[in-house]
């Protein structure tokens, strides 16, 4: 039995985000006898996260080649990456991002393969990621298969033109065997301060000033409550100066950013995603693995997360914090709305997204385009 060679390309400036979750576990379900899997990492040169992700990568026992580049168009990059690919003898180019699906592009015209790109999501702020975004989709009419993680990512790219033969439905998915929990829902009853947690990276889409705004009405309603923020991004300053004037600093304790940030949900009773746009956020599987209550907006693929409302509070993405507020506020109130939704999330997250429901979807697909 021939056994075809995969390739998952990854372009970073920093330590990544949630593809890094499911890329660098990649192996752990897939069948070996059928598939030989490796990754390659773009980075600017000189970037110190690389070798965390190397040590990383190494401890899933996937093959990682790193590729340090200078500058935006650094023509060595594509050159690098033909001969990694003729090496390797690559039959499947996998990528994650609008850099890589282009780079995928360029490479296919000297070295034979399939290409498939994972659709995360686009961020649209301002115009150079709107620009992003208009050449991802450029790119995406070049390749074989398109796997979104959410079914709202996956009409848009159907009402962009893609040929919807072409596009797999796949959500992402947490390895249970990382994670472990005590007997107890979540909760605390014996605390008097409720706890908000909000994980992820400090940019203008995740909107994280409104859940400092949030956290402000909250307590201006009576309530004991502090926030966690872990994560860390070009918005802090704004987000601490913004923490200054509402006069929240002893209400709030910042973490920076965290490689490993799973036992900080031991000590959240909510976790709070205030997002303008995502894709299918792990930070959300993470929190419904690990029995965390969970309030977000109602953008991307956190519906069909959250089951239209019953595993989580649904905020509405256009209307003022004030009516967020509100929902929250009643949650905090009513442990056994909490206790319900995290019961809910929890078996959710156990029957349809766990990394190896995931990777038998992608076997799938990997086999769909061997067998073309």
């Amino acid at each position: 039995m021939s056994v075809t060679n995969i390739l998952h390309v990854r372009i970073i400036a920093n330590a990544g985000g949630g593809p890094e979750k499911t890329i660098l576990r990649c192996k752990r379900y897939l069948s070996t006898d059928k598939y030989n899997v490796s990754a390659a990492y773009i980075h600017p040169a000189g970037l110190d996260d690389i070798d965390d992700i190397k040590q990383k990568a190494e401890a899933n026992n996937l093959p990682l080649f790193t590729i340090p580049e200078h500058g935006a168009l650094d023509i060595k990059t594509i050159i690098r990456l033909v001969r990694l690919c003729k090496q390797q003898k690559i039959d499947i180019w996998h990528s994650h991002d609008y850099k890589s699906d282009i780079l995928g592009l360029i490479v296919r015209c000297f070295h034979k393969m399939k290409l498939i790109t994972t659709v995360h999501g686009f961020t649209c702020e301002n115009y150079k990621t709107r620009f992003y975004a208009f050449l991802n989709r450029l790119a995406f009419r070049g390749f074989d298969r398109l796997i979104s993680v959410s079914t709202k990512l996956r009409d848009e790219c159907i009402e962009q033109g893609i040929d919807a033969t072409r596009i797999r439905y796949i959500p992402n998915g947490i390895d249970a065997i990382d994670y472990s929990h005590s007997s107890a829902d979540g909760m605390d009853s014996d605390k008097k301060q409720f706890t908000i947690g909000l994980i992820g990276r400090f940019s203008p889409e995740k909107g994280v000033h409104r859940a400092i705004e949030v956290l402000k009405q909250l307590i201006d309603n009576g309530l004991d409550v502090h926030m966690h923020l872990v994560g860390s991004g070009p918005e802090e300053h704004h987000l601490k100066m913004l923490t200054n004037q509402l006069e929240l600093s002893d209400n709030i304790t910042w973490w920076g950013w965290q490689d490993n940030p799973k036992d900080f949900y031991k000590t959240f009773d909510l976790l709070l995603l205030p997002s303008y746009t995502e894709g299918f956020p792990n930070v959300l599987l993470e929190a419904m693995i690990n029995k965390v209550a969970i309030a977000a907006t109602n953008v991307g693929g956190i519906p069909d997360m959250l089951d239209q409302g019953d595993c989580g509070i649904l905020l509405d993405n256009d209307v003022d914090i004030s009516e967020w507020v509100i929902q929250i506020k009643k949650l905090i109130e009513d442990n056994q709305s909490r206790s319900y939704y995290i019961s809910q999330a929890y078996d959710r997250v156990m029957q349809n997204y766990t990394l190896c429901q995931r990777t038998k979807r992608l076997q799938h697909i990997y086999e769909e385009l061997v067998a073309a």
